[in-house]
């Protein structure tokens, strides 16, 4: 006749709290990784022969703020200074900065440049008008003159062009030696787009009349190709005052520095690529922690490790790692007391035990 008195203690619990910032999902707290605000539950088990302790893990996610607004400015206002950013053209732009509370907020403004207003007038004279006095400017001789006129309606400013031509009182002869880069050319009435000689006559309503000769000599424009080759990850690349932000080809005009001609400079960029590689490897867990290039894994999961290739660029090489669980056993076994001690399965028991 055998009799237990069964004492049932109750399960211990416990549960913990946490907030914070959605930017700083996913999070890992107590073992667990948590992707957005939840709830997870822990069996904890005891290490006092004790119960087990239930333990409840709530995860609390403050959102990120965002907020858009809607600016319009005149081109006259460019660069455009906007919370941390200068902006230099129309277009969206955002901007993250932090709140009282510590999280991010995000600020995004739809930014419309309008145009400056332009307005071109022209107006031809006799020499013997001169000086002359149009629009508040004083011109000497023929003259381009751009004046900025502020608006008077909260609108953009206009930008106002005087042009004024002399037709001269006399019959004239001109040589005029020219960079092909400044073709077409424009002399008195005419647009030329050759070499060669030209001539004009004008008649003014005041009647001077002007019969202009030019004989004009275009100079060929020099160019000038230069290539370069770096790798994927050097960029942005800076070079001969230019930003390369991939593989291009961009021409500059370099002014003359000795009165001759501009250059055209092509500036040629080769960009080497990234080499880029993913490997899947299964290990056991046993295997942990597992070394891969020169990195050191815990857990299952991707890794990417950056590599230096024979010819000095970047390799990028990936390894999606699985971790298979420990298989587990157990065996359950029930001895008198008088059988002590116990041999079973190459471990000795003396008394009721348990051994993994």
């Amino acid at each position: 006749i055998l009799t237990v008195n069964l004492n049932v203690n109750p399960i211990n619990t416990e549960t913990l709290q946490m907030t914070v910032c959605e930017n700083e999902l996913p999070f890992d707290w107590m073992g667990e990784t948590f992707n957005f605000a939840d709830t997870i539950i822990q069996n904890i088990a005891s290490t006092t022969a004790g119960c087990d302790t239930v333990r409840t893990l709530q995860l609390q996610v403050t959102p990120t703020f965002r907020d858009t607004v809607d600016i319009d400015i005149c081109a006259s206002a460019l660069p455009f200074n906007w919370e941390s950013l200068s902006i230099n053209a129309a277009g969206v732009y955002s901007d993250t900065l932090q709140t009282v509370a510590g999280c991010d907020s995000i600020l995004t403004v739809n930014l419309n440049v309008n145009p400056i207003n332009t307005e071109t007038l022209q107006m031809t004279v006799c020499e013997n008008e001169l000086p002359f006095d149009w629009m508040g400017e004083t011109f000497n001789t023929a003259d381009t003159i751009i004046q900025n006129i502020a608006s008077t309606t909260a609108g953009c400013d206009t930008v106002r062009t005087l042009q004024l031509q002399v037709t001269p009182t006399f019959r004239d002869t001109v040589d005029i030696d020219i960079c092909a880069s400044a073709l077409p050319f424009n002399w008195e009435s005419l647009s030329i787009n050759a070499a060669g000689t030209y001539s004009d006559t004008l008649q003014t309503v005041a009647g001077c009349d002007s019969i202009l000769t030019v004989n004009l000599n275009v100079n060929p424009i020099n160019t000038e190709t230069l290539q370069m080759t770096v790798c994927e990850n050097e960029l942005p690349f800076d070079w001969m005052g230019e930003t390369f932000n991939t593989a291009d080809t961009i021409i500059q005009n370099i002014a003359s520095t000795t009165a001759g001609c501009d250059t055209v400079r092509t500036l040629q960029l080769q960009v080497t690529p990234t080499f880029r590689d993913t490997v899947d490897i299964d290990i056991c867990a046993s295997a942990l922690p597992f070394n891969w290039e020169s990195l050191s894994i815990n857990a299952a999961g991707v890794y990417s490790d950056t590599l230096q290739t024979v010819a000095g660029c970047d390799s990028i090489l990936t390894v999606n790692l699985n971790v298979n669980p420990i298989n587990t056993e157990t065996l359950q076994m029930t001895v008198c007391e008088n059988e002590l001690p116990f041999d079973w399965m190459g471990e000795t028991f003396n008394f009721a035990d348990t051994i993994i």
